[in-house]
C-alpha cells in the first residue's frame, strides 16, 4: 500500500499538519495507549528529516523509509545525549511516507514556530497534559498579551 500520489496538497499550518499526522498514524495502530509512543515517534522522524536536508547524502534516492531510518541513525551519532544508540524509526515505511509529505508541505525548517511545542500538542491529549500539570495558553492568547 502507498500513500495516494494524487492527493492535491493545500497548504496547511504545523499544528494542522501533526494533528493529520496524528490522526492518520492512529487510524493504522491497534493499541490502547498510543499517543505517547507515536509521538515519541515524529520526534525522532523531525530529527531525521532535519539531517536530510541539511545532508541530503543520507538519503536513499526513491525510498523514504531507508532514507529516514538511515538519517536517523546519524542523528544518534551526532546527538547522542538526545536518543539511546538502541533507539529506530518503528513506523512502517507507508506511514513515513505520509508522514515526509505532511513535512514537506509545511517546510520544518523555514518554521518560526516551536515545532516540538506543536508536535506536542497535537499529539498530547488533554489528560496527559492535566495529569502532568501541564496547562497552555493558546498561541493566539499569547500573542494578542
Amino acid at each position: 500500500m502507498q500513500v495516494e500520489q494524487s492527493l492535491e496538497l493545500l497548504p496547511i499550518s504545523h499544528r494542522s499538519a501533526f494533528q493529520n499526522i496524528r490522526n492518520f498514524l492512529a487510524g493504522r495502530l491497534l493499541g490502547a495507549t498510543r499517543d505517547r509512543a507515536l509521538m515519541d515517534e515524529l520526534f525522532k522522524c523531525v530529527f531525521a528529516k532535519h539531517w536530510l536536508l541539511k545532508l541530503p547524502s543520507l538519503g536513499v534516492a526513491g525510498d523514504s523509509s531507508k532514507s529516514y531510518r538511515a538519517s536517523f541513525a546519524h542523528v544518534k551519532n551526532v546527538l547522542p545525549g538526545i536518543f539511546l544508540a538502541a533507539d529506530e524509526i518503528e513506523l512502517d515505511p507507508v506511514s513515513l511516507q505520509y508522514v515526509d509529505r505532511q513535512f514537506d508541505i509545511i517546510d520544518l525548517e523555514k518554521c518560526r514556530a516551536d515545532i516540538f511545542s506543536e508536535l506536542y500538542e497535537a499529539f498530547a491529549g488533554a489528560g496527559v497534559k492535566a495529569s502532568e500539570g501541564q496547562f497552555f495558553t493558546p498561541t493566539v492568547a499569547v500573542d494578542l498579551l
